[in-house]
């Protein structure tokens, strides 16, 4: 470009009884400002593109200037109906914060989570080359990279495998804790950002449900951090997850507004030689409801969630000693818990 101002300038500076061939000179000027033109054009736009529009990220796929959550509080409530005295009635809210913060890098460095009794819990992160590390109450938990997503997970309170398909999505995710409850097998299938399906088996008791989704006209398309799905609950709740979720393929989902699954049960028990049949049948219905409020830049505000949980129990008795046979049913009286979840995002 300097070089197409110092000829040009040069150009216009000949003596007029220099100018043998105007015509020449004339055309070489109009080719010099066109092409100065087209490079400062060029040179704005590449600057431009440089400083707004591109995403920065580690080695490992970590985007470090994408927006960052700042915290979540949650609420939650739960009334029982339908079964023993002591457990019937309305129990009072319960309230929780997450708090996020980061270091120089954008990466997450420290999660302060407050319970319901004020009581905090600090968890404080470390990262490497193809890992990072999580430490809280002196234990720590050490997530293992491969192809720019979570691979494995090792550490004092729990242990993980997590496999993705051709697409990086998250299919399955084999888990092991100190508590039962967040052990097992997940599988899950996909249609494009919408999750499908997702079956979770106890592996130890062989007992499994599977998750159907349903999706609302305009279903929120974007980054949820945390919610009540089982897509959360397979990914263990973890705040990694939800400060970085594009190391688990959750940054750009497509959200449902309905979970739920049906099961039965039935168990088979024999008396008095075998003449004394009695059938017991259980069936449990769980649906979940989830509505979003978006900000006006396409962020999350709010979620709420409401889980509904029927338990009905029947049972068959045939009593073959007496002729004829005697047959007796009798429903107990149905179990009915409802959990509801308010989640506040707050964002930097």
């Amino acid at each position: 470009m300097f070089f197409g101002l110092s000829f040009l300038s040069f150009a216009l500076t000949l003596p007029r009884e220099n100018r043998k061939d105007m015509k020449r000179i004339n055309k070489l000027k109009a080719f010099i400002a066109t092409t100065l033109l087209c490079s400062i054009a060029l040179s704005a736009c590449s600057s431009e593109d440089k400083t707004t529009t591109d995403v920065i990220t580690t080695e490992d796929g970590v985007i470090q200037n994408g927006k960052k959550l700042k915290s979540i509080r949650q609420t939650s409530w739960k009334t029982v109906s339908g079964t023993d005295s002591t457990s019937q009635g309305s129990y009072e809210p319960q309230e929780c914060l997450y708090n996020f913060d980061y270091n120089d890098y954008g990466l997450l460095k420290e999660v302060r989570y407050t319970d319901s009794d004020g009581q905090v819990t600090t968890t404080t992160y470390s990262w490497g080359s193809h890992c990072v590390s999580a430490l809280s109450n002196g234990k720590v938990t050490t997530y293992q990279f491969a192809n720019n997503r979570v691979s494995k997970v090792t550490g004092d309170i729990w242990k993980a495998s997590y496999t993705y398909d051709v697409l990086m999505r998250p299919i399955r995710v084999l888990r092991s804790s100190e508590s039962p409850y967040n052990s097992g097998l997940y599988e899950a299938t996909w249609n494009g950002d919408r999750i499908n399906t997702i079956k979770v088996e106890d592996v130890e008791n062989g007992i499994s449900n599977t998750y159907q989704y349903k999706y609302g006209d305009k279903p929120f398309k974007g980054w949820c951090p945390k919610s009540s799905l089982t897509l959360h609950w397979m990914l263990d709740e973890d705040y990694l997850a939800w400060v970085h979720p594009e190391l688990f393929s959750l940054r750009d989902l497509t959200y449902p507004n309905n979970e739920g699954y049906i099961t039965e049960e039935e168990t088979v028990t024999t008396s008095v030689d075998r003449k004394v049949v009695t059938t017991r049948k259980t069936v449990r219905t769980y649906n979940m409801q989830l509505s979003f409020d978006v900000n006006q830049d396409g962020s999350l505000s709010r979620l709420n969630s409401m889980v509904v949980m029927d338990t009905q129990v029947t049972t068959t008795r045939i009593d073959n000693t007496t002729n004829p046979a005697t047959k007796e049913v009798t429903t107990e009286n149905p179990s009915h818990v409802t959990f509801m979840d308010s989640y506040s995002y707050t964002w930097q």
